[in-house]
């Protein structure tokens, strides 16, 4: 079992009949709940934490009703819906990150515009002040 996933294994041995890590897979899943839920960008993701949670109860009350099988079931649309979570929060520091790059460079585009200029104009000067001395 990975620090972050639920072991792919665990609802294998549900299937077959062992319960093993079920509590571990749990605790896991809800761990990550509760980092996504403390994010910034939990607002990108509010369905899939909502089906989340809804599936962790889900998954409690099955083990509570003795159904392995179908607590593993709910853990494993937990762990989809976490994972789904985590990729839209992902995404959307992604967007925001590539906005704001976006933006300093529209600012160095224009910074250096006005230095263009800025450097433009003295050359011009520069030629008509070297003009008016060879007039002399």
């Amino acid at each position: 079992m990975t620090a972050n996933r639920v072991a792919p294994w665990s609802v294998a041995f549900v299937v077959l009949g062992l319960s093993f890590a079920s509590s571990a897979d749990t605790a896991v899943l809800e761990s990550r709940l509760r980092a996504l839920e403390g994010d910034v960008d939990v607002g990108a993701a509010s369905a899939a934490l909502e089906q989340a949670e809804r599936a962790l109860a889900k998954s409690g009350a099955r083990a509570k009703e003795g159904d392995p099988g179908g607590s593993a079931r709910a853990r494993a649309i937990a762990d989809a819906a976490l994972t789904l979570a985590e990729r839209q929060v992902a995404r959307e520091r992604t967007r925001r990150a590539l906005f704001a790059t976006r933006q300093r460079l529209l600012e160095v585009r224009a910074k250096v515009s006005a230095e263009r200029e800025a450097v433009e104009r003295l050359l011009r000067q520069r030629a008509e002040v070297a003009r008016q001395e060879d007039a002399r």
